[in-house]
């Protein structure tokens, strides 16, 4: 992860202050403090933005309330571990903080936050397969421990039928399931992360499906 300066505030524990946390580590819930304005509630993320970029950490916690859910949902479709998850998170808020000065506010925040935490995830995810390449596997972890064999290769069977029938998508159908299936996210903030109409979020999705179901049933045994 990418060392914090000094200028930087401190982000995630601010955050996680200012945030009413649920069950997961980095999916705040919007709770509005006592007086706040309609103004305020009302503020876009273009405006949290321009004001992250003069130096307003509460803008700052306030993006990361609206949208720390999605990050996180995202970075652990991407990565597939919770604490890798919250380190990209992390770096992407710093990221974001220290780019905010060279966004071109056109309503393109939740994309904009969602490419630099896809863009770190990947970068996660590859120095991860990196590390495991590295690993010298005792040999005994790789014997059957003989539990069970017909449902372990059965689950096997299955997950490769799976991946495969994935792969076969079209690359635009495979980025809207990772982010829906896979990614936690809403169809809306799917459809605003990938910088499409709804409509068109929700055809891509609904054929992926069809596509999906038709292909396993064809290789169904």
């Amino acid at each position: 992860m990418a060392p914090m300066k000094e200028d930087d505030p401190p982000l995630m524990a601010r955050a996680r202050r200012d945030a009413a946390l649920g069950g997961d580590p980095v999916a705040p819930a919007r709770r509005d403090a006592p007086g706040e304005s309609a103004l305020a509630q009302a503020e876009s993320d273009d405006g949290l933005v321009a004001r992250m970029a003069d130096g307003d950490t509460e803008a700052l916690a306030e993006l990361y309330r609206r949208h720390g859910r999605a990050a996180y949902s995202l970075a652990v479709a991407i990565t597939g571990d919770g604490a890798a998850a919250e380190e990209v998170v992390q770096d992407a808020f710093v990221r974001a903080w220290r780019g905010a000065g060279a966004f071109e506010a056109q309503g393109r925040c939740l994309p904009w936050l969602l490419q630099i935490v896809r863009r770190l995830a990947l970068d996660e995810r590859r120095r991860r397969r990196r590390e495991l390449d590295t690993v010298a596997w005792p040999q005994e972890d790789l014997v059957d421990d003989g539990h069970q064999p017909e449902a372990a290769a059965e689950e096997r069977d299955v997950a490769v039928r799976v991946r495969r029938a994935i792969s076969s998508l079209t690359p635009e159908q495979r980025e809207a399931v990772r982010f829906v299936y896979f990614g936690g996210l809403s169809q809306s903030e799917a459809a605003r992360a990938l910088n499409i109409p709804l409509g068109t979020a929700k055809g891509r999705l609904r054929a992926a499906y069809e596509h999906l179901r038709s292909q396993l049933e064809a290789e169904r045994p």
